[in-house]
């Protein structure tokens, strides 16, 4: 141990002390060098230096730090700046343009680039589908696997500008003040609707107020704050939809969520539930018509060992809840009445917590498990779990200590 701390020690200083040649084959003086299997990965460089990068070279700063991809591709950069009221700024030329950004450079291993921020004096103009907007802040690029080629996926607008829908005109801005996104396709994916407009669904016409508004990369309608208060059959129950919120849709058109009305009953196999005030939480729904999860509510002949109220995340093959939460945790329940508290990793019986536990492949924690399935004595068996919001019905037995 002894001598391995030595030759590092000796390995720093002369790292320090001569140049070192980085793995885009530049030579430096660097120090605060991070090393994964072997290879550089981050260094700090001692002086202002030109660094070879996808754009060509680039004057870095003092003391900026420069990082790669294990494979030595660049990863990002600090580049050389002059410091104003409103903070550091750099220059960088981009499609024979010269654009004032932050120092911070982000690159794709391919060699495309990230991430810049580009201030408002030199926006950055791209087309979004029929017209063009000038961007601004933090932009975000998809990987177009070279640098010659900007694919656009989010950034800040700085004036509204119209896009067409089914023979509509949509004036569009910032997303909830945050960003427009885009699809690799270049076809809109979020953005704000700064007009009311009509839209054609499944429910009829519907109309749509000012606020977030969402599209499918095919440009069907994905998402959007709807105005009125509207009663409704879906997935089997008689939806009381609240006014002024969002409702969502599938590809194919039908309804993915909405947020209902404070009192309304609905029937879930042999059960009945009573929604309570919820404008956080809404009704999913599957493509098959099916109640996946439900906004804050209770059960009738209330027998469950939780509070009184409780959101479902999943229910069982008779209409009951299997897994539920409210603000004190998460539980899986069995036949209605016994319940196991989820913790991190593992399910453990509430009434004995001195018993078995059931625990989770080691991949996964609580937040990917949607529901849980029981032997006929109340054991949990197995459970399936959810990735970005997509359910996978593979069942996964629990490990049990």
């Amino acid at each position: 141990m002894e001598k391995r701390v030595f030759c590092f020690l000796s390995l720093m200083m002369a790292l320090n002390a001569f140049t070192l040649t980085l793995p885009n084959g530049d030579n430096v003086r660097a120090n605060d060098l991070v090393l994964e299997e072997g290879k550089i990965v981050s260094a700090k460089l001692i002086n202002a230096i030109e660094i070879t990068t996808p754009l060509g070279e680039l004057l870095t700063t003092e003391g900026g730090e420069v990082t790669f991809y294990k494979s030595g591709a660049l990863k990002s950069i600090e580049l050389f700046y002059t410091e104003n009221w409103d903070g550091k700024r750099s220059k960088i030329v981009l499609k024979d343009k010269v654009f004032t950004v932050k120092p911070k450079i982000n690159f794709y291993e391919s060699g495309a680039l990230k991430e810049i921020y580009v201030y408002k004096e030199t926006p950055f103009i791209f087309p979004v589908e029929n017209s063009t907007g000038q961007f601004y802040g933090n932009i975000e690029f998809y990987d177009s696997g070279n640098i010659s080629e900007l694919k656009l996926r989010k950034g800040f607008i700085m004036r509204m500008i119209e896009i067409e829908r089914v023979g509509e005109k949509l004036l569009i801005g910032d997303y909830n003040n945050n960003h427009i996104q885009l699809y690799a396709n270049g076809n809109l994916q979020r953005a704000k609707l700064e007009k009311e407009t009509t839209f054609k669904t499944i429910l009829g016409d519907l109309f749509a107020i000012k606020g977030n508004i969402t599209f499918w990369e095919d440009k069907k309608i994905k998402s959007f704050i709807n105005s009125d208060s509207l009663v409704e059959n879906i997935a089997g129950i008689l939806a009381y939809i609240q006014g002024n919120s969002e409702i969502s849709f599938y590809k194919s058109g039908k309804i993915a969520t909405f947020y209902a009305s404070e009192g309304m009953e609905f029937n879930v196999g042999k059960y009945t539930y009573t929604t309570l005030d919820d404008k956080y939480n809404p009704f999913i729904v599957s493509e098959k018509d099916e109640i996946l999860e439900t906004p804050k509510v209770t059960i009738k002949d209330q027998k469950l060992l939780a509070p009184d109220y409780f959101y479902i995340k999943s229910f069982d093959v008779d209409g009951a809840p299997c897994v539920i939460f409210n603000e004190y945790g998460k539980y899986a329940v069995y036949k209605n009445t016994q319940i196991y508290g989820f913790s991190n990793n593992y399910l453990q019986d509430s009434k004995d917590w001195f018993g078995p536990s059931y625990h989770f492949q080691e991949s996964h924690s609580k937040n990917d498990v949607y529901i849980v399935f029981f032997n006929d004595e109340g054991e949990p068996v197995s459970y399936s779990i959810e990735k970005d919001g997509e359910r996978d019905t593979e069942k996964i037995l629990f490990i049990k200590k």
